[in-house]
């Protein structure tokens, strides 16, 4: 006998399934925000998986990669994935901070600053655009490599995310 582990080879051919399936809830999570026209930096409230048994391991990885807040488990011999589409203005507020995110890490690349160089933002907004930036300052000032925000007018880039309207100016 060579030693051979079984339950090993069975645990592994396990994972390989299971991986699978998260894979094809993935897909097809990313298939439906597609039909919809929603992109994954928009988050959505919830996803129904119908006939699915998932591990609760894979759910933070299906959560993740669909830019979901909630998996929701519904009986049934047919296996269907169906995408929450109603969004909150708290998902919508959410969805627009991650595309200034985006934006704003868009003009650092095309600067040339690297991740590690620490800059100022100075931003000018409307009412309603400081309110985001002031709900999200915190996660904005890390996510983009910021010190401080200013929000005063500027010179610089014109970042339009549905009805606002940021100028945004990164100062080295």
């Amino acid at each position: 006998m060579t030693g051979y582990n079984f339950k090993k080879k069975d645990s592994g051919l396990n994972l390989i399934k299971e991986m699978k399936e998260v894979r094809d809830v993935v897909t097809l999570g990313l298939q439906a925000r597609q039909k919809e026209e929603i992109p994954v930096r928009q988050p959505l409230n919830s996803l129904n998986l119908t006939g699915y048994e998932l591990k609760e391991e894979y759910y933070e990885i299906i959560k993740d990669e669909l830019n979901i807040k909630e998996i929701k488990f519904i009986s049934g011999e047919t296996k269907s994935v169906e995408i929450d589409t109603y969004i909150t203005e708290e998902l919508r507020t959410e969805g627009q901070y991650r595309e200034l995110v985006r934006a704003i890490q868009d003009m650092r690349k095309k600067s040339g600053l690297s991740p590690s160089d620490q800059i100022t933002l100075e931003v000018s907004v409307g009412v309603r655009g400081e309110e985001l930036i002031n709900t999200f300052k915190t996660e904005l000032l890390k996510a983009v490599g910021s010190k401080d925000i200013k929000i005063k007018e500027n010179e610089g880039t014109e970042v339009k995310i549905d009805d606002l309207v940021f100028i945004v100016n990164l100062v080295k």
